[in-house]
């Protein structure tokens, strides 16, 4: 994918990792809970945390409600604004 002003598809999948990493690490929620509630498993949720998978549009969104954070809040400033803000 091309650069469209500095921002390429890697910085997009890397920031939304930090996203999903500070939404689940400050709620308070164990890992286990948050996969529960979002409805994925275990294992593909701790890969998807950890950096080592892809998560879907939908993933995405599940985590961030298993967190119990606003996903299209988050989502939505993510995608307009910038990525550390999004993850305070």
């Amino acid at each position: 994918m091309t650069e469209l002003n500095g921002i390429s598809e890697a910085h997009i999948k890397a920031g939304i990792s930090m996203l999903l990493k500070q939404a689940a690490s400050t709620s308070g929620r164990s890992q286990v809970r948050i996969a529960s509630e979002a409805e994925i498993d275990r294992g593909t949720m701790r890969r998807i945390l950890a950096g080592k998978r892809e998560a879907t549009v939908s993933e995405v969104l599940r985590i961030l409600y298993g967190t119990g954070a606003s996903p299209h809040a988050h989502m939505l400033l993510y995608l307009a604004a910038d990525q550390d803000k999004a993850s305070q």
